[in-house]
């Protein structure tokens, strides 16, 4: 790969001209030089090279010198030592010191373009544990925030001490934000003031009479607005939260219940230059919501408390005016008594259930997120893997113009294969990268039909629409363990007559698997979160019926949370299953899909994709079928890929049909989609895997089945995101039909 920095610490000035101007810039390296021991230090430093070449001649001294400054100084840049001096000493000392390889003198270009081969991919290797030490540097910070929040959660519904709880809040907020000072502030409605209800670092006599008024304060700003503030300014800037209170940096987050501002959690810097970030407001955010619940959870105790004495009282009060029915009276006690109690224990118990589910939900929110930014990484890492090396090499002009005797050397140094054939399509050049593709000589294919190198039909309806129209095309071949895309292009003279023909052949196998891996990733992320959610959305339902007690109005806003947390949650799960974003909220929501209309449209996507093989869609769709009460896109999403899967592994030529009719289940009226195939039908006791994952390269493919990846384990779950399910029947020798039942309008 060419464009690598590489500094060369020079030692004889032959070699080293000699070991730039044949080696280095002919094959498009960026060449630094230095010369003696700090100027090459201080370009290791600076420049940030690629790879070292040290030549070390006879005083040995120097380069080890350097070597050791190097080692000191953290550079971990891969060296070559090139050297005359052939003893063991210097080689193992050398070694000992960093370098990664040496050359002895003299030597060939070949030799030194091998070790730069090696030494290069060291540096990449050693790179990319850099990187992945820093992901699990920020993975283990994440399961330290994770773990704080989950034991927060717990504390709100086990601690019965509100100002231990209340303190554990803020000491939670100063270390995950990392500031110097936490407080959490309440509003006193009687003198519109704030003052301070739990703090960490301010001390306690300041503590104790901090009080600030709403209206002429930053504080005061956020219990107005109910909006958070962040603010961080220049180094010598300093902010005001109390008169002779200066701070560099805060962070202040409004404390809610029933969307009613009563107090704020607050982290500051007065010593440090630290900033907050998004992050910090999303960690205190949810710290806020903990104490907002365990502030009104108090407040609630305290009025069934204020209740129970006042009852109590009354009681007490009717026992005394009525002595003479003091049986009767003291039944009717212990019968209110035993009321009392229950009521008290059924809405502790949903209490503690609604806090427990949530909790559960912002957990399981976070792990959503967590997975999403897998994904990201996922498909960065297959574009990446994906990246085509640099080519340098364009060719102008017809086949017969082209020196083949000069060209060939230039053609075998790429990492694509090239292919390039005269106006009768004969083969009259091929290097040895296209060779090891098609799996054969170099010197075989030239004189060949290009028509006859690749068995695949799909390379001779490409060459056939290279042939009628003369544009430029792209195709997938599938060439025993490698996945190749083949670009096709005609050779023109100036005058425009077609010349010849030149393929470019690109290795896309780990592009290809890495795109397996993400639609994998979309199908676990479904599957491994859907269950908790439907479960956590079941017990919501439960409490908000009050199947296990009488709750609130603070309960039921809680609960009613809890299930716009699950909708949230599902909307993001949809997401993952389809390419694009499905709006309108929840799968399935009665959207008036007209069955007619979609299969139409799904028919023609794939037949424009697989035009190749000249496959008829035939379609028997009854006339009284009603709307779909499912998503439209995701609707064409099921139907475009069971299409799929029927084109795949239909021969060339083939049918298939495509049929849709009413079905009613339990009262309920359903529309079955059914498409059917030619290939050959499913075996009997492989039918139960059609829809499940598997990988090409770990377990055997289907016999009948056209997907070899993901593919259909998706439309399985949109399908049940939809309220339907999907199956699989075969026909041996025959072909196979599957189909998928939606519910209707």
């Amino acid at each position: 790969m060419a464009g690598e920095r590489v500094l060369v610490i020079e030692g004889r000035a032959h070699d080293a001209a000699f070991l730039i101007e044949e080696v280095l810039r002919p094959d498009g390296y960026r060449v630094l030089r230095a010369k003696g021991r700090g100027d090459s230090v201080h370009q290791a430093l600076t420049a940030r090279p690629d790879l070292i070449i040290m030549d070390m001649d006879a005083a040995a001294v120097p380069g080890f010198e350097i070597l050791e400054e190097l080692a000191e100084r953290g550079v971990t840049v891969p060296v070559i030592l090139v050297t005359a001096l052939r003893s063991e000493e210097v080689i193992v000392h050398a070694l000992r010191l960093g370098v990664v390889d040496y050359v002895f003198k003299p030597f060939s270009p070949e030799e030194i373009r091998a070790a730069i081969t090696r030494a290069l991919k060291v540096g990449r290797t050693r790179s990319l544990a850099r990187g992945v030490e820093q992901v699990n540097s920020q993975l283990e910070r994440k399961v330290k925030e994770l773990g704080i929040l989950y034991g927060i959660g717990k504390a709100v519904t086990s601690v019965l001490d509100l100002e231990k709880l209340l303190n554990r809040i803020v000491e939670a907020a100063v270390y995950l934000a990392d500031a110097e000072e936490g407080f959490l502030l309440l509003v006193d409605e009687e003198t519109n003031e704030l003052y301070m209800r739990a703090g960490q670092g301010l001390g306690e006599k300041f503590a104790q009479g901090f009080r600030v008024k709403v209206e002429d304060s930053l504080s005061g700003q956020v219990i107005k607005t109910g909006k958070p503030i962040m603010v961080s300014g220049p180094e010598d800037s300093k902010y005001k939260l109390k008169t002779g209170y200066l701070v560099k940096s805060f962070l202040h987050v409004p404390i809610k219940v029933r969307e009613r501002t009563i107090g704020l959690l607050s982290v500051d810097n007065r010593i440090s230059r630290k900033s907050f970030t998004d992050h910090d407001l999303y960690l205190l955010s949810a710290l806020a919501d903990y104490g907002a619940i365990a502030i009104e959870n108090a407040r609630l105790y305290q009025r069934a408390d204020a209740e129970a004495r006042q009852l109590s009282q009354l009681l007490a009060e009717r026992d005394r005016a009525e002595a003479e029915h003091q049986e009767e009276i003291t039944r009717l006690t212990y019968e209110v008594q035993a009321q009392r109690e229950a009521v008290v224990q059924g809405l502790q118990e949903a209490e503690q259930l609604a806090q427990e589910l949530q909790a559960q939900a912002v957990l399981a929110e976070q792990l959503a997120e967590r997975l999403r930014a897998r994904q990201v990484q996922a498909g960065e890492l297959a574009r990446r893997l994906s990246r085509p090396q640099p080519v340098a090499l364009r060719l102008e002009g017809a086949v017969p113009g082209v020196g083949r005797v000069g060209l060939r050397p230039v053609l075998d140094t790429l990492d694509e294969g090239v292919l390039i054939g005269d106006e009768q399509e004969r083969v009259v050049l091929a290097n040895a990268v296209a060779a090891r593709f098609l799996g054969s000589d170099a010197a075989e294919l030239v004189g060949r039909d290009l028509r006859t190198v690749c068995g695949d039909e799909r390379w001779s309806a490409a060459l056939d629409r290279l042939q009628a129209d003369g544009s430029s095309q792209e195709v997938t071949l599938w060439l025993g363990d490698y996945v190749i895309r083949a670009d096709l292009s005609s050779l023109r003279e100036e005058d425009g007559t077609r010349t010849g023909t030149v393929v470019m052949l690109r290795d896309v196998t780990r592009e290809t698997e890495a795109q397996r891996m993400v639609d994998d990733l979309r199908v676990t992320v479904s599957q491994e979160l859907r269950s908790p959610m439907t479960t956590i959305n079941s017990y919501a339902d439960l409490l908000l019926a009050e199947s296990v007690g009488i709750i609130g109005g603070a309960q039921r806003t809680l609960l009613q949370r809890i299930k716009d947390s699950v909708r949230t949650m599902n909307s993001l799960l949809n997401e993952l299953l389809i390419p694009q974003p499905v709006t309108g909220g929840r799968a399935g929501a009665g959207q008036g899909a007209e069955v007619a209309q979609l299969v139409e449209q799904a028919v023609a996507q794939v037949q424009a994709d697989r035009q190749d093989k000249k496959i008829t869609a035939t379609r028997a769709i009854a006339g009284d079928l009603p709307p779909l009460a499912a998503d439209v896109k995701i609707v064409r999403h099921i139907l475009v890929g069971l299409l799929e899967n029927a084109y795949r592994c239909t021969p060339a030529g083939g049918t298939v049909t495509v049929t849709a009719r009413t079905q009613v289940r339990e009262d309920v009226p359903h529309v079955v989609i059914s498409v059917r195939d030619q290939g050959g039908g499913i075996p009997a006791e492989e039918l139960g895997r059609v829809f499940n994952r598997y990988r090409r390269d770990a377990e055997r493919v289907i016999p009948g089945v056209g997907s070899t990846g993901a593919e259909l384990a998706i439309v399985r779950a949109l399908a049940e995101v939809c309220g339907g399910r999907v199956w699989a029947e075969s026909d041996p020798g025959v072909g196979s039909t599957l189909s998928v039942i939606l519910p209707a309008q």
